[in-house]
């Protein structure tokens, strides 16, 4: 069995051996969340405005297993193109439009210490132990990644500073059409089936994250959803659960006054959880938060 390295170079060189020399192929390690690289197959025809980035980790683990072969990998990546390829004349405001970029801004949380050499390229603000970045939001006709992440020399460039990132983004994170607030049943329901009873033991249990569920951990850091949250549980804090980088599982605090056990069993829960469902490059954070409606803050309870 060859390496990966090995292997993108074969399917590579296949690819641009079917698809001609109007084709540029290349192979590209990506920098991901939380020190995760990804490795991709890029292809360009003449005059694209943008290319996707086809991902071959999957396609190398499934060689490696015996379930594909270099042919098979090869038909899968071309297919892919063929599917997400964007096409001539096409550009992301990102390269052609400084001017709109402010408007197209996102932000989104990561944790500070799993990506200590990635934020030292990157504009960041701290929050507690994690870091909010900003990434430029990638038009609907794309299918590739949704957002590009922003990196320092882009903003001198741009004649943009970290503030000016932090307000633009602001602005989406606290607009109340862009977040969304569900009982945990009506988020697992349907993969639960009718009649499963996610009650538990009584104790209310909501989804908090963005419309689309992408990258909507960063509503912990919006307040008027928070409050929104402690109405409708009805409590004047809460315990907030880290699921991953998309989403936050809140909880009233109530219990944790009661049993003092209660939040390292919620410690335990986080990381196994990590260790266990999570992809890596989606971990947020293994500490439990807490936030109070009276002192309007986000704290690491444990």
């Amino acid at each position: 069995m060859m390496g990966l390295q090995d292997f993108m170079e074969k399917v590579s060189a296949e690819v641009k051996k079917r698809l001609g020399k109007e084709y540029r192929v290349e192979r590209k390690n990506i920098p991901k969340n939380n020190n995760v690289t990804a490795h991709a197959v890029i292809i360009r025809k003449q005059d694209d405005g943008i290319a996707p980035c086809i991902y071959v980790d999957n396609l190398y683990d499934r060689y490696l297993k015996g379930d594909a072969d270099i042919s098979s990998a090869v038909g899968e990546v071309m297919h892919s193109y063929r599917e997400h390829a964007v096409g001539p004349g096409i550009n992301i405001p990102l390269f052609t439009d400084t001017g709109d970029i402010i408007s197209k801004v996102r932000g989104r949380l990561i944790n500070t210490e799993m990506n200590r050499c990635l934020l030292e390229d990157i504009p960041h603000r701290g929050f507690l132990d994690l870091s909010l970045v900003y990434a430029v939001g990638l038009p609907q006709y794309s299918r590739m990644d949704r957002e590009i992440l922003i990196h320092n020399d882009q903003l001198d460039i741009w004649g943009i500073d970290e503030a000016g990132l932090y307000e633009a983004a602001y602005k989406k994170i606290d607009d109340p059409g862009t977040v969304s607030l569900k009982k945990m049943d009506e988020v697992l329901g349907p993969w639960m089936g009718e009649d499963a009873d996610m009650r538990g033991a009584g104790c209310p249990m909501y989804v908090l994250t963005n419309k689309g569920g992408h990258t909507g951990a960063v509503q912990l850091l919006n307040k008027n959803a928070l409050d929104s949250a402690t109405d409708h549980i009805g409590t004047d804090s809460l315990i907030i659960l880290p699921s991953s980088v998309h989403e936050l599982i809140i909880l009233p605090a109530d219990k944790e006054e009661e049993d003092p056990g209660y939040l390292k069993d919620l410690v335990e829960i986080v990381r196994t959880v990590n260790d266990t469902d999570v992809l890596e490059q989606e971990i947020l954070s293994y500490h439990v938060y807490r936030y109070s409606r009276e002192t309007g803050e986000v704290t690491i309870a444990a």
